[in-house]
Parts: structure tokens; C-alpha cells; sequence
């Protein structure tokens, strides 16, 4: 595997919940993955440990100047939610391919996007 991959929000659900390895390449999320997955209400203590090892392994994309513009232009093309347009703007600004398992999502981003599934039988 070469180049390098932001994990939408939904890959890390199913990876964790499926218990996946994910094989070795340079792998990024947005600071908006790290919120909705931390954020989550009632998540347990030992969830929170285990998400925040393996975040801690990976490179946060944060919010800076770049990914603030070109959120505001995904949006204003794409009418996606907010949360959505600022992942795939992190994916852009990055030049990271896109790794989700949201269809529609998938459907109106710009860049290379590919589903876990299709990104394991690499």
C-alpha cells in the first residue's frame, strides 16, 4: 500500500467493531473523527482508551487555515453536513484518499475515495 488514507468516522466504528488490522500505510483523521468518536455519550472508560491508542498511532488532521477554506468550499458545492465537508476537506487539503463507508458521502466527494471493504482486498 502506498500513498496515504483518512479514515472517515464510520471506518473506525466498523474496523473496531469487526475487529479489524488495517494493513501498514500512512493513515490520517480529521479532528472531527477524534470528536465524534470520543464525544460519543455513554461510551465506557476502556472505549475511550482503546479509540485514543489507536488515534494515537495516527495523524490528526486539525483545523487549520487550508482546511477551514476548502470546507466552506465543499460545502457551498456539495450541501453535505458540516461534519462531512470538514472530513473531506482534511482528505483534500492532505491529498489523502478518502476510506468511508458512507455511500452518499462517497457519492459527492471530489477526490479518491474508496470503501473499507474494497480498501482491504488491495
Amino acid at each position: 500500500m502506498s500513498g496515504s488514507y483518512l479514515l472517515d468516522t464510520n471506518v473506525f466504528i466498523n474496523a473496531i467493531r469487526r475487529r479489524l488490522q488495517l494493513p501498514a500505510a500512512h493513515y490520517t483523521y480529521s479532528v472531527i473523527t477524534e470528536l465524534e468518536l470520543l464525544g460519543f455519550p455513554g461510551l465506557a472508560s476502556e472505549e475511550e482508551h482503546a479509540i485514543q491508542a489507536v488515534l494515537d498511532q495516527l495523524t490528526r488532521v486539525e483545523l487549520d487555515s487550508s482546511v477551514r477554506a476548502e470546507t466552506i468550499r465543499v460545502r457551498r458545492n456539495t450541501q453535505m453536513k458540516l461534519p462531512d465537508s470538514i472530513i473531506c476537506a482534511s482528505a483534500l487539503v492532505t491529498a489523502a484518499t478518502l476510506v468511508t463507508d458512507d455511500v452518499k458521502l462517497a457519492q459527492k466527494y471530489a477526490g479518491d475515495v474508496i470503501s473499507l471493504d474494497a480498501f482491504l482486498n488491495l
